[in-house]
Formats: structure tokens, sequence, C-alpha cells
């Protein structure tokens, strides 16, 4: 039993009590202090797979479209004309320069295309008549190729009209054609594959000539002196037998490169 009279001692117990309780606290902050560190490096160190992972962000791709060229090699043009009285036509084949057709997510479609007018072929006649005529049609009284060497189709927009099997689609192409740097809006239809990997194209439109300055022989022009028609020495009947159509008929079949690069 302690008592008073061991006051030194008591405050020697006392002292020595002290220092245990403190030694007794201090290991216990230094071990909640290990734990704590233990802890914080395991955190550190988890796979980033067993962290919270971020929801994914959700694009907007309605109006993503993507980029794909000609093939020239495997696309054609034929051009069909005539005169307008007689029962007489001409027809050959022309061939493009470049490309480029840009297809949207919801399947509208723009682009462009440049057609090489030195590229003029007929292939109704043969010898002298094919020369002659070739030439005719790219001298100035027609297309004036030297000047005006190409002929471009830009197609501002496009919708569908119906499907017409797997794949295919009827579609109404709205477009501006430039010839001899004159430069109109024009409307036609095609089919197209706009689901394979290689997109083809098939249709036909036809344009005024007289809208881009090829007058030659036109009947609007027959009483009209300063065309060619003052040079002919006929009456108006044998005059009409000349004439050519105003209407230029041109049946594309287009096809594209396998190789698609989004915009």
């Amino acid at each position: 039993m302690i008592t008073m009279k061991y006051s030194i001692f008591d405050g020697k117990l006392l002292v020595k009590l002290t220092k245990v309780n403190k030694d007794f606290f201090m290991k216990r902050i230094i071990l909640l202090l290990i734990l704590v560190g233990v802890a914080f490096s395991q955190e550190t160190l988890r796979p980033k797979t067993m962290l919270k992972s971020k929801a994914p962000k959700i694009l907007n791709t309605s109006g993503i479209s993507s980029r794909i060229m000609l093939d020239t090699s495997k696309s054609s043009l034929e051009w069909n004309g005539g005169l307008k009285v007689i029962n007489k036509e001409h027809y050959g084949t022309l061939k493009f320069q470049q490309g480029t057709l840009f297809i949207s997510s919801d399947k509208s479609i723009n682009g462009t295309f440049v057609v090489n007018l030195r590229t003029l072929v007929n292939t109704d006649l043969s010898g002298g008549s094919k020369d002659r005529l070739e030439g005719h049609l790219r001298s100035q009284d027609f297309f004036d190729v030297e000047k005006y060497p190409t002929a471009k189709l830009v197609i501002t927009k496009s919708s569908i009209l119906d499907k017409v099997e797997e794949k295919k689609y009827r579609m109404l192409i709205q477009a501006d054609l430039t010839i001899k740097n004159q430069t109109h809006p024009i409307s036609f239809e095609a089919i197209l594959d706009l689901d394979s990997k290689i997109k083809r194209a098939t249709g036909s439109l036809e344009f005024d000539r007289l809208l881009y300055g090829v007058q030659y022989r036109a009947e609007r022009y027959l009483d009209d002196p300063s065309t060619f028609w003052n040079k002919i020495v006929a009456n108006t009947q044998t005059s009409m037998d000349k004439v050519i159509r105003d209407l230029i008929k041109v049946d594309f079949n287009i096809s594209t490169t396998p190789n698609l690069i989004t915009e």
C-alpha cells in the first residue's frame, strides 16, 4: 500500500508511470502513421483498371462525312447529240480528269467532278469523217477546248427517292455545271451503291448547250445574221434540216477507289 509517507517514491513512481504512458502513446502514433502510409502506397500502386472509370464521351456523328476519290480508270462518260429534224445522231466518249465524293452518315452526298474535254472522241464514224467531227466539236464553234479544256460538275445537294435493291438507291442530284467558264444549275437522277466498299453510280443527265455559249446551228438563231446561218444560201426549210438539237445527253458510269478518308 502506498501512503503519503512515501511521497518521494510516489513522485518517482508518478514520474515513472508518466514515462510509461508516454512511450505507450508514442508507439500507438507510430503504428498509426505506418498503417496510413501503407494504405496510401497501396492506393497509389493500384492498377488503373481497378480505378473508377469515367463514363465514355458520346460523339455526335450525324455530320461526319467520308471523302472518297473517283477511280478515273474505271469510270466512263458517253455523250449523244444530233440533228433536230432529221433522224441523225452522233455519239462518243469523254474521260474524267479527277473527282471527289463526300458521303455523310445520313447517305447524303456532295462532291466535285472534272471532265477533260480534250479527250472528246466520236465513236459512230470512222476515217476522215470521224476526224473532222472531232475537230469541229473541239473548235470555237462548239466547246473551244484549247481555251476551256475542262468542264466541272459540283454536287450541291442530294436526296434519296427510294431504295431500288439491296445497297442501291435512286437519288435526285442537284448540281452546278460549268462549261466554257459559264455555270448553271442542273438536276438529274442516278442509281447509287452507297453501302459497298467501292461506290458506284449510273445515270444520265441532259444540258442545254445554248446556256454555255454553244450556239452553232441552233434553231433559236436561225434568223440571226450574226450567226453561221447567214452564210447559208438556202431557204429556211433547207436550213432546218441542218439544225442541231439544243440538248446534249451524257450517260455516266462511275466507280470510286476503296479508300475512305474520314473528315
